[in-house]
């Protein structure tokens, strides 16, 4: 009864995925929407002109908790070294 499993979903340190998951107040709206941002502040402003809403007022966003797997990190290092 092996199954496959995803390590890189495990892990608790890397590079945080750079998705926010808008959150409504309303708690009517069903709908999902993510944005990809480099901060929140981005991630604000990309939520607010996506969904005509205004953060804190009708929404707030959550970063992903998911980091990227090592290898996917380990290639990073030269983006991040330079400003990324």
């Amino acid at each position: 009864n092996i199954q496959d499993w995803c390590v890189s979903r495990q892990l608790w340190w890397g590079h945080r995925i750079p998705a926010y998951k808008l959150q409504h107040r309303n708690v009517g709206n069903e709908e999902e929407i993510w944005v990809v941002a480099r901060n929140l502040e981005e991630g604000i402003r990309k939520a607010e002109e996506t969904s005509g809403l205004k953060y804190e007022e009708d929404f707030t966003l959550v970063q992903d908790e998911d980091v990227l797997d090592t290898w996917f990190s380990s290639a990073l290092f030269p983006l991040v070294s330079f400003g990324w």
